[in-house]
């Protein structure tokens, strides 16, 4: 069997929304969607495109935010701190390493799984132009049932 990074990604984001839709298991895609979100930034990075992978983005619109209030600001201290906030969940789930980590986690995890699914659907947007079936059913639903905010591409398709 032949297996490329995009598709790797791709299963790992089906299986993200599957994980999440279809079990309520929010804990594991978080897990699913920050990896595809990572391979598919990765991917971004190597045609040399990393400033549209949808974390970068983010962090980017934080920053400019924080230098609306704030003189002075580290760029690259502040990115870091925007990205890792914007993962902390995610590593949070991954890793028991660190004396910093709380032992218990009080947060959304169904938000934090939405949040990171959509990330890395931005991610594989960037990249491709086109999204699977699997991808526009989930925001057509998630669209449906609450409202969100549009982290979509501007000319992803509805």
């Amino acid at each position: 069997m032949s297996l490329t990074k995009l598709t790797a990604a791709e299963c790992l984001l089906d299986a993200a929304i599957a994980r999440l839709l279809d079990k309520a298991d929010a804990v594991s895609a978080i897990v699913l969607a920050g990896s595809a979100e990572d391979v598919l930034e990765g991917l971004l990075e190597a045609e040399g495109r990393e400033s549209e992978a949808a974390r970068n983005q983010q962090a980017d619109a934080i920053l400019r935010l924080l230098r609306q209030f704030k003189d002075g600001t580290d760029k690259v201290l502040a990115f870091k701190g925007a990205c890792s906030q914007m993962r902390f969940v995610f590593n949070w789930l991954r890793h028991a390493d660190s004396e910093d980590d709380p032992p218990t986690l009080d947060s959304d995890i169904a938000e934090e799984a939405r949040e990171t699914i959509d990330r890395a659907i931005y991610n594989l947007y960037a990249l491709e132009q086109r999204l699977p079936a699997r991808v526009r059913d989930f925001d057509r639903r998630r669209r449906g049932s609450q409202p969100t905010v549009d982290l979509t591409l501007p000319s992803m398709p509805p």
